[in-house]
Parts: C-alpha cells; sequence; structure tokens
C-alpha cells in the first residue's frame, strides 16, 4: 500500500502506452456532449396582421382618420329572440378616401348570471346598398370572437362623404324567464365597432311588448342621457363618440313575452379569468391526477432512497463523534481519491485536480508556484512532467491526463495555456465517472441521469404549456395542465435525488463521507495534539472532498506554516507557501473567471 496515498490499486507512476484510439476518441466525443448541457428553449410568436391593400394614393387611408357624420341603429326584435338591426351610415372618407365602412360585431355575450359561460350571437341575411352609389359588396371575416364586415369594392374606393346602409339579423341576445322577466343584453357599438369617431348616433330598438325597464351604458361615461322609453321602444341619442367608445342597452319585458326559442346557445367562456374559475370536478380531477402521477413518481424515488440507505449497513473503522455522527480518521482503501470524488459528485473539477496532486505525490510531476500568489495577475503556475518515475503503470484516466496535459511537450504554463488545461479537467471528470462505474461503484453517470430526467422534465413541462393553449381552444378550464406540470417538476429532481451508487458504491461513499468530516473538523478543533497529523497525508484526499480550504487553514493556525519541510516535495520554488496551495486547488473549483480561480482564499482564524 502506498504511504501517501493509501489505495494499493494506485502505485507509483510509470509512463505506460496510451489508451486504444477508439477509447480515447469516445472519450472525447464524451468530453464535447457533455461539457455543455444541452438545453433547447424555443420560443414562437407569430402575429397575423390583415392588410387591405389600395391602389394608389387611397392605400394611405386610415379609418381612424374618417368621420361618421351620423349613425342610426333601428333594432326590430321578434318575440323568438331574433332581432333585425339596420345600419343607416353616412361616412366622411375625406380626401385621400378608402373602400368604405368597416364594422366590428362581437360574437359571445358575457352572463352575469354565468361566469363559466358565454352566449352564442349568431349572424344571418347580410346585405348592404348605398343611396349615393357607392359600392357595397360585403366581405365577412370570423376571428377571436368578432364578426368584422368589410363594405366596399378594393378595386373601387371612394373619397368624401358617402351613405351606407347595411342590415342583418342576430340571435342570442335574449335571456327569457330570469328573475326580473324577460331580458335583452345587447352591445349596440362596441368599442371599435366603427374605428372611427362619430359625431352623431341615435338608437331605436322596438321588442314585441311594452317594456318595463331599459338601461343603457356608454364606455368611460356612466348611464347614458339621452335615453326615453316609448311603450315598447327604446330610444337613444348620443354625441360625439370616440372610436374606442361603445353602448351597451339592457331592457327587461314581462315574463312570457319571449318565446322558449329565444334561449341563446350557450358555450364554455375561453377568457382567462374563466379558465382559472375551478369547479368542483376540475379541482378533483386535475389535483387527484396530479397526486397520482407526481405523487406516484416521488414515492419511487423514495424507495429507491430508501433501499440505497439499507444498502450501506455497518462500515467497519468508524466511529461515532460527540456530536453523534460517524468519522474516521483513515481515507477509504483500495480506491483513488478523484473516483471517490465522483463517487461523492464532488462540484467543479475536485476529482481531476486530486488526480492532478496524487500524481504528483507518486513522483509523476512537479508544481511551480510562480510570482507573488496573493496577487493574481502576477500569479502563475508551471507543471513540468517527470519521466524517471519507476513503478506500475499509469490507470487509464490518469494516462489521458498526462496526455491532454503534456500533449505540446514537457511543461503547461498557466494561464498561458489554460485552454489546455480546462480540457484536461473536463476528460478527466469524464473519465474518473467512467472509472467509478467499471469498478461497479456507480451504477450510471451522474451528469448523464441529472441530464436525462432534466429532458424528460422539461418534456412535460412544454407539453403543459402547449396543453394550456389546447385547453383555452377548447373552452376546458387550465387546470387541467397541471398534472404533467407537477410530473415535470418531480421528473427534473428525480435526476438529483435518485441513487446512482451501487450498495458497493454506498457503502464507499458512507466511509468517505465519515473521512470528509474528519477532515473538516480538523479546521473546527484539532482533535489531536498538534503536529500529530501531517498535511501531505490528508491534502489528495481534502482536495478530492472540496475541503482542502479548511484543512490548510488547519493547518495553518497549527502552526504548521512555519515549517517549510512539511510543504508537499512537488510544490517547488520561491513562492511554494500554504497559500500556493490554497490558490492552486482553487483552480478546480466552481469559479467565474481564470482570475477568480487564481486568488487564493483565506479563512479567518
Amino acid at each position: 500500500m502506498d504511504s501517501v496515498t493509501g489505495h494499493p490499486d494506485v502505485p507509483a507512476l510509470k509512463s505506460g502506452p496510451s489508451p486504444r484510439p477508439e477509447v480515447r476518441a469516445w472519450q472525447h466525443a464524451a468530453a464535447r456532449r457533455r461539457a455543455v448541457v444541452p438545453v433547447l428553449l424555443v420560443s414562437m410568436l407569430t402575429t397575423v396582421v390583415g392588410l387591405l391593400a389600395l391602389p394608389g394614393a387611397s392605400t394611405a387611408a386610415d379609418p381612424g382618420e374618417w368621420t361618421v357624420t351620423s349613425l342610426e341603429v333601428d333594432a326590430l326584435v321578434e318575440s323568438d329572440g331574433i332581432a333585425r338591426v339596420t345600419w343607416d351610415i353616412r361616412l366622411d372618407l375625406g380626401s385621400d378616401g378608402g373602400v368604405g365602412p368597416v364594422i366590428t360585431l362581437p360574437e359571445r355575450r358575457t352572463l352575469a348570471a354565468d361566469p363559466h359561460h358565454e352566449a352564442v350571437l349568431s349572424y344571418a341575411e347580410l346585405s348592404a346598398s348605398s343611396r349615393t352609389g357607392a359600392p357595397t359588396d360585403i366581405a365577412a371575416e370570423s376571428r377571436d370572437g368578432r364578426l368584422t364586415l368589410r363594405v366596399g369594392r378594393p378595386d373601387s374606393p371612394v373619397t368624401g362623404e358617402h351613405q351606407y346602409t347595411i342590415s342583418w339579423t342576430v340571435s342570442g341576445l335574449t335571456d327569457p324567464g330570469t328573475a326580473r322577466g324577460d331580458e335583452l343584453a345587447w352591445d349596440a357599438l362596441i368599442d371599435g365597432a366603427l374605428s372611427s369617431r362619430i359625431d352623431s348616433a341615435s338608437i331605436r330598438m322596438t321588442g314585441p311588448a311594452a317594456i318595463l325597464s331599459a338601461t343603457c351604458q356608454r364606455d368611460g361615461h356612466g348611464d347614458c342621457p339621452g335615453l326615453a322609453i316609448h311603450e315598447s321602444e327604446v330610444e337613444i341619442t348620443e354625441k360625439r363618440l370616440g372610436a374606442e367608445e361603445g353602448l351597451t342597452v339592457s331592457v327587461v319585458w314581462p315574463t312570457g313575452t319571449l318565446e322558449a326559442t329565444a334561449e341563446p346557445r350557450l358555450v364554455s367562456r375561453r377568457d382567462l379569468v374563466s379558465l382559472v374559475q375551478p369547479s368542483m370536478l376540475t379541482i378533483g380531477g386535475s389535483v387527484g391526477l396530479s397526486l397520482l402521477l407526481a405523487g406516484g413518481l416521488a414515492a419511487w424515488i423514495l424507495r429507491r432512497r430508501s433501499a440505497a440507505a439499507r444498502a450501506i449497513g455497518t462500515v467497519p473503522g468508524l466511529r461515532t463523534a460527540d456530536d453523534g455522527q460517524e468519522v474516521t480518521a483513515k481515507p477509504p482503501s483500495g480506491v483513488a481519491p478523484g473516483v471517490v470524488s465522483a463517487l461523492l459528485g464532488v462540484g467543479g473539477d475536485s476529482g481531476a485536480m486530486a488526480t492532478i496532486l496524487d500524481l504528483a505525490d507518486r513522483g509523476g510531476l512537479t508544481v511551480e508556484a510562480r510570482g507573488p500568489v496573493a496577487q493574481q495577475d502576477r500569479c502563475g503556475w508551471r507543471l513540468s512532467r517527470l519521466g524517471g518515475a519507476t513503478g506500475q503503470r499509469a490507470q487509464d484516466y490518469e494516462a489521458a491526463l498526462l496526455e491532454a496535459l503534456f500533449e505540446d511537450g514537457e511543461e503547461v504554463v498557466l494561464p498561458r495555456d489554460q485552454e489546455r488545461w480546462r480540457r484536461a479537467l473536463t476528460v478527466t471528470r469524464i473519465d474518473l465517472e467512467a472509472a467509478a462505474i467499471h469498478r461497479g461503484l456507480l451504477t450510471v453517470p451522474p451528469s448523464r441521469q441529472r441530464l436525462s430526467w432534466a429532458l424528460v422534465g422539461t418534456g412535460l413541462i412544454v407539453l403543459s404549456a402547449a396543453a394550456v393553449a389546447g385547453l383555452i381552444a377548447a373552452g376546458m378550464s387550465i387546470l387541467w395542465a397541471l398534472p404533467p406540470l407537477a410530473l415535470g417538476a418531480v421528473a427534473v429532481s428525480a435526476g438529483f435525488l435518485l441513487p446512482v451508487r451501487s450498495a458497493d458504491g454506498e457503502r464507499l461513499r458512507h466511509q468517505a463521507i465519515a473521512y470528509r468530516r474528519y477532515l473538516e473538523s480538523l479546521g473546527d478543533q484539532d482533535p489531536e495534539p498538534r503536529g500529530r497529523w501531517r498535511l501531505e497525508e490528508h491534502l489528495v484526499w481534502a482536495a478530492a472532498m472540496g475541503c482542502a480550504d479548511r484543512l490548510l487553514d488547519a493547518y495553518r493556525r497549527s502552526g504548521g506554516e512555519a515549517q517549510s519541510q512539511g510543504l508537499p516535495a512537488w510544490l517547488v520554488g520561491e513562492s511554494a507557501s500554504v497559500e500556493a496551495l490554497e490558490a492552486l486547488v482553487g483552480l478546480a473549483g466552481p469559479r467565474s473567471s481564470w482570475a477568480d480561480r487564481l486568488r487564493p482564499r483565506h479563512r479567518p482564524a
């Protein structure tokens, strides 16, 4: 057994033949695949705008610049609920001219007594004429709950003031048999109905019987002052309506005035508020299905984790500390520090750095600290390969690391060769996971498991977003998109929670954690008399487990920094010191920039 590392399967380094070309090709391909986690978030927003093309100067015409000098609306409501509506419009298209009026009508009507449904407004018998001889072709287009009527001929624009008579029938305005009687709710003018300002508007609605009550609301102004009731008629007169202002009329007749056929056809509301408003079926179904799917996956994850915990059993060589946790002063035997780092899932390139320090301990290379370590902009490193080491051949991942580092010579200078350094660390991190799998300690690479479950979870979350659009289109509650969303969230977590270690790997991990507790305790209080532990004995393992800074801090506070003979023999140069070791180990940490990685990390005494 090596007296420094404590693992018999990693003897002193001797350069051996490089791995087979196909193996190295696979390793480099794996490094390229996993170095950057592919996250594909594709967002597409398509806006379709219909433009009315006019030839010559008329193409510049804007309905917002036109003026409706007068608008007379006449509606006759029959007992079957069908209303025959006629618009008499005088429209000034100005000198630039245009095709003709554009009228927007609602195709849905909200119900005050039923927030989950809308009444469907159906239009028929469209017709148009003009006493001034303007073209009166009608083109109807239904989109987003509104019916747009375009009157005129695109190839025959007109200028100046013209008169238009436009009529249609509409059903769905009436609600027979309400608590107040038979009612009518009519958006006589919706906001933007003509996209033009209206100088004068008069509305007359005639019903099948005497009117009990009637109201009129003008957008932004409250009640209409010009409302008058004459038995079965309602008349409304308004002046100067803006292009975005509307008028809503409500009428109540005695119960029985309207026939049963006047009942409107209802559909589920499609606005966001109504789609969120839950019914008991929606709550029970969506939440129940979410618990069934996401809860089932979570239960499976917990079962796997519980089985992994039971597989640990009793690990020999551990003792219980005062806080009740198990610790040991000896590192795991029979396994290299870098492999243990992969087993623990330590962040950054701690395992690769531990492998470099391990190789240096075994005579494979030296590290020269160059320049003042406390000044990161002037600090540098030279790693020199030693070709005279004897012993058995290195492990494959060690040979690959040396090949990647020293592919252009026998030394590496940092930060000059930082790109080569980073590539070598990335390849080694992947190779260490492969070595742990080969040893039967890992069942799957942790990075692959996290990526696989992240892709599954992200796919489910994207499916949930697509389901929202589909549910809105179908008029159903968007709460039904909750099950795939909940399942996707649990799936993303599964990549981090599912065990990736075998039973042997779990036991070795338990032992490694106990040893790491011992190393961390050296930074809190020295459990042994001063000078009884040696830095070289624990440094490689502390680097592998991500606690080298605490170990070096404990070494400094124990007075070891004053003993130059206590530093590793492979650390050379005038700047060799505890601070240099801290900065060197920090090169593998998860920091944001190369300058940050060169900055030494000091812990307060």
